[in-house]
């Protein structure tokens, strides 16, 4: 069994589920329906490095490893 720390950390700039809205700031934000977060933001201007604690994707990867 990996470790955590072993894991391939996830980015969510090479992810399909998230969408741009560009109207002052470009507010970035998950659309993928399985996140446990209602709102789904990522962040404003720019996108994190890693995928954030409540990402579905992030999940099915530790029940995978």
């Amino acid at each position: 069994m990996k470790s955590v720390n072993k894991m391939k950390s996830l980015k969510c700039a090479e992810c399909k589920d998230v969408v741009c809205m560009d109207y002052m700031y470009k507010n970035y934000y998950c659309n993928n329906d399985e996140r446990t977060d209602d709102m789904g933001f990522l962040g404003r201007n720019y996108l994190p490095k890693t995928s954030p604690e409540w990402c579905p994707l992030r999940a099915k990867e530790q029940i995978n490893v």
